[in-house]
């Protein structure tokens, strides 16, 4: 899982650098609700999702995929001159009940 993230990380930072033209990105390693989540903000261009999905680009797609790779689940909220939110999220491992 920390390759994982570490490379969603890598991929939605540089992807913040060569399209977003951000002032600020922030970065969340968040450990809550019987999850592990990584969550990158930045309050920069944002962009229509349905145009993304369209774009020969391999960045939301590969993020996706590693996410899928380790039982997790990819989230992307952006909006033209909103900035634009990433989160991969892995459920905890279930704890056998004693």
């Amino acid at each position: 899982m920390e390759n994982a993230f570490l490379r969603i990380a890598q991929e939605a930072l540089a992807n913040c650098l060569r399209h977003a033209a951000a002032k600020e990105v922030q970065l969340e390693l968040r450990f809550d609700d019987g999850a592990t989540a990584l969550v990158v903000n930045d309050n920069g261009k944002g962009f229509e999702l349905a145009q993304a999905r369209k774009s020969p680009g391999f960045g939301l797609f590969s993020m996706r995929d590693r996410s899928e790779q380790i039982g997790g689940q990819l989230l992307v909220d952006s909006e033209p001159g909103k900035g634009t939110r990433i989160e991969a999220r892995v459920a905890a491992p279930k704890q056998p009940e004693s």
